[in-house]
């Protein structure tokens, strides 16, 4: 911790030609933290970072990032649902905190509509369905069919995570035959799929551009309705021939319910600036992140919309998280 604060610190010193605000609009005095419920080192976690080492010129506040990770986020999300409302917590997370934990959890300890305020929609991320090189099929809709007459093993990094949900969806929509192999976390999924342990993974297309580049993995679809600019050679779901196949998730910063709106209000335009800067749009596109602006209420009407669309998607595959 006091690492981190240091590093806030230095970040405020350092910044060449910028002057402190005179106050920090209608937020209290004190250091903002930004919660991050995931090990440190994930797109959003640098999210937080590169947010937290900008906004101090803006608000004439330190800023420090805390990562506490476990339990699919809900550790987190449980911390700041009691936090003070006074605008000075923050959590930058990845939707399914909100849209997918609902359905998963019969105890999940926190409200995504009453205890939480959404302030800034950060951008959204796709998948793509991979194969280890030795699985024999060249396209999705030789995958399907190999998997129809041999059932094929899918890694994630978890029950309930964005790869395990990517997979159970396209079993909805394709009539994919597979099993699901649960690890701990995406990068022991990721190391048993390039050593041939399981045959495939539906993994972010970010994490997955580099070793389908290099000739580790065979990329067969995006799940989403057009191409992804970092895998361009990559067909659409459409186009691989599975039009409903859309899996796309968001991260964005939300606060404890009950901000006043004066504050909520400056917090939304300090952070919206921070990420409409052009370095830090090209610093999320190398993340594999698109930018997306939503206002407050249009980004709690998404995360409705989404937590409706994955409900489905839970039931049907009879997931469920104790």
């Amino acid at each position: 911790m006091k690492k981190m604060i240091r590093t806030a610190f230095v970040s405020i010193l350092a910044a060449p030609s910028v002057t402190l605000a005179a106050g920090a609009g209608p937020l209290p005095e004190g250091t903002m933290r930004i919660i991050v419920p995931y090990t440190a080192g994930g797109p959003i976690d640098l999210v937080a970072r590169i947010v937290a080492e900008r906004l101090p010129a803006r608000i004439g506040r330190s800023v420090v990032v805390e990562n506490r990770p476990g339990a699919a986020g809900a550790i987190a999300a449980r911390y700041v649902a009691g936090a003070s409302a006074d605008g000075m917590t923050l959590m930058a997370t990845g939707d399914t905190v909100f849209t997918i934990n609902p359905s998963l959890y019969s105890k999940l300890g926190y409200d995504s509509d009453r205890d939480f305020a959404p302030v800034a929609m950060v951008g959204t991320y796709t998948m793509v369905v991979v194969t280890n090189p030795k699985v024999p099929a060249r396209s999705l809709k030789e995958l399907i069919e190999l998997s129809r007459k041999q059932p094929l093993n899918f890694a994630s990094g978890g029950n309930g995570a964005p790869g395990h949900l990517g997979y159970e969806y396209l079993r909805m929509v394709s009539g994919l035959q597979g099993v699901h192999i649960p690890y701990k976390g995406g990068a022991p999924a990721t190391n048993a799929l390039l050593g041939g342990e399981v045959d495939a993974a539906i993994v972010s297309v970010a994490a997955a551009a580099p070793m389908v580049k290099a000739g580790k993995l065979v990329a067969h679809a995006v799940a989403t309705p057009e191409r992804a600019a970092a895998l361009p050679e990559v067909p659409s779901a459409p186009e691989a021939g599975v039009p409903d196949y859309h899996v796309e998730f968001a991260y964005l910063f939300v606060t404890p319910a009950g901000v006043p709106e004066p504050a909520a209000r400056f917090l939304t335009q300090q952070i919206q600036a921070v990420l409409d800067s052009e370095d830090v749009r090209e610093r999320l596109e190398g993340a594999g992140i698109v930018r997306k602006v939503m206002t407050p209420d249009e980004t709690r009407q998404w995360l409705r919309t989404e937590r409706a669309r994955w409900e489905k998607t839970v039931k049907a595959s009879g997931m469920k998280v104790e």
